[in-house]
């Protein structure tokens, strides 16, 4: 009996996996967006026009929180500083037409930049960006805007675990690009049945986390005296962040040729991703916590060691911290 083909094309496949997924982390967006205080239009612009996740969590969180506009564009800013380096990595990787960079960069995210690289052929990698950048655009805006509508009836989304799967999230991103003696260490793509492709999804319900303080996101509301310049704020910090985006692509292609560009933005990848994992394991606020998010770390710890495809990982990591909190720790 014949084995079973392959797909021809791995990256349509594991791009549209990630856009399902990530559409689901939307729906905690559009709540957290809700319950800030913005209206239903200014979080759904957020997505709409700012389009990386974690920026859009840091700048709801900050509103959240009782800070100012500008605090929030600069928590946003800080963290889309990234996309900039992953444009510059596409740009070497993809050679987009100049005038298709505005497009190119408004799509480049951590899943989309994810999927492109974990691919081995220039045909692939592009399939791979194009699919998970505008699969994900059409399932976080869509589920975005059901977060928005259905605001503050979702509860307390720590009950359930969400910051224990961001913890889960940021280590699955980070596990596969530390060293390790393997002979096959630079193979990349999908191997063994393993789902290599470093989605960032859970990065929406991680941030969403670090705005909230460890979880309780609901119930928070902005002063009515700021509404009326939030669209302001919105839009700047959606134009600074898009920005960094085309930044990455414009940049000269002599400085794109160097070869310390990509060991750069490995090197920084692998540093933010560090620091997340640690920041949202054992910190809450400006404190140091011990709770049920270090369950969740050693459950999706425990599933990579087993090879485990990245959504199962998130999945065990959320579970592991909601059984934790539903069995009376914190």
């Amino acid at each position: 009996m014949a084995a079973p083909r392959a797909s021809p094309h791995p990256a349509v496949r594991s791009g549209l996996s990630i856009a399902i997924a990530v559409g689901i982390y939307g729906v905690s967006f559009g709540a957290l967006g809700v319950a800030a205080g913005l209206s239903v239009a200014q979080t759904c612009a957020l997505s709409l026009l700012m389009f990386t996740g974690g920026s859009q969590f840091a700048f709801v969180g900050v509103i959240a929180g009782g800070g100012t506009g500008l605090s929030a564009l600069t928590a946003a800013t800080l963290l889309g500083l990234r996309n900039g380096v992953y444009g510059m990595q596409l740009e070497a990787m993809l050679r987009p037409k100049r005038t298709m960079a505005p497009v190119y960069a408004h799509l480049t995210i951590d899943e989309s930049m994810a999927n492109a690289t974990a691919q081995e052929t220039p045909d692939e990698q592009s399939r791979g960006f194009w699919t998970a950048g505008l699969g994900v655009f059409v399932m976080w805006n869509t589920f975005t805007l059901v977060g928005a509508l259905a605001g503050n009836a979702m509860g307390d989304p720590a009950r359930w675990g969400l910051d224990g799967a961001a913890c889960a999230a940021f280590l699955g991103l980070l596990w596969p690009r530390l060293p390790r003696p393997r002979p096959d260490r630079d193979r990349r793509g999908v191997r063994g049945g393993h789902d290599r492709v470093y989605s960032a999804d859970a990065a929406r319900a991680a941030d969403h986390h670090r705005g909230c303080g460890g979880g309780g996101g609901v119930g928070f509301a902005a002063p009515e005296s700021r509404l009326m310049d939030m669209w302001l704020w919105v839009l700047a910090a959606a134009a600074a962040c898009y920005a960094l985006k085309l930044l990455g692509y414009l940049l000269p292609k002599s400085l794109l040729d160097r070869p310390w560009v990509p060991s750069l933005a490995a090197a920084l990848t692998v540093g933010l991703l560090s620091s997340l994992v640690v920041a949202n394991t054992v910190s809450k606020g400006q404190g140091l916590v011990l709770d049920s998010r270090l369950l969740g770390l050693a459950a999706a710890a425990v599933a990579l060691k087993l090879k485990a495809p990245y959504i199962v990982v998130v999945i065990v990591g959320g579970a592991a911290t909601a059984a934790g909190r539903w069995a009376g720790l914190p």
